[in-house]
């Protein structure tokens, strides 16, 4: 259980069942438990994430919020910019209709 945190992440890769308690760009019907939490203590190897919805879950997420440099290499066209990016409603950050 996490209320919103990069370990989530990481329990999905991992293949654990997993319940939000706050706002994370990962809770997505198919990868987090939709249930209550009483419901999800009771089952929570019920609600494992769905690998192919998580397959794509990450494909949009590099494809829309990520960049690909880092402290140490700068973005070649904005040399002031560095890591992760989080476009908003820009074009492309949709979240697929396939993972609403």
């Amino acid at each position: 259980m996490v209320i919103n945190s990069t370990v989530g992440l990481s329990a999905l890769l991992h293949g654990c069942a997993l319940k939000t308690m706050g706002r994370a760009i990962y809770d997505v019907p198919g990868l987090v438990a939709g249930t209550t939490l009483d419901d999800f203590w009771r089952e929570p190897e019920r609600h494992r994430p769905d690998r192919a919805r998580l397959r794509l879950f990450m494909a949009w997420m590099v494809r829309c919020t990520q960049l690909n440099g880092s402290f140490y290499r700068r973005l070649p066209f904005s040399p002031n910019a560095c890591g992760l990016s989080w476009p908003g409603r820009a074009e492309g950050a949709d979240l697929p209709r396939e993972l609403q």
